[in-house]
């Protein structure tokens, strides 16, 4: 009984596992959902810091600039998920 329920359990370990490599290709992040997503980020963040500088009394606040390091590993994380679950 007990190697029944230990090859049930890996059975389902390995179904979950096929399931979250499948999941981006069926339903596919869309760079308009990503640029929402985005917008709504920076606005929270400009809100954010527009009530701290005016606690603190300074002048508003821009946000920071992403480096050319960050772009370029946002870049090679979009290159990965163009991967599509694929191993070798």
């Amino acid at each position: 009984m007990t190697d029944d329920k230990a090859r049930t359990v890996r059975a389902l370990q390995m179904l979950g596992q096929r399931v979250q490599h499948g999941l981006p290709k069926l339903a596919p992040v869309s760079q308009e959902s990503l640029a929402k997503v985005r917008a709504a980020v920076r606005q929270q963040w400009e809100a954010t810091h527009r009530v701290q500088a005016q606690s603190e009394g300074s002048q508003t606040v821009s946000p920071p600039k992403k480096t050319k390091q960050q772009q370029q590993s946002k870049s090679k994380s979009q290159d990965r998920s163009q991967d599509h679950g694929h191993s070798y």
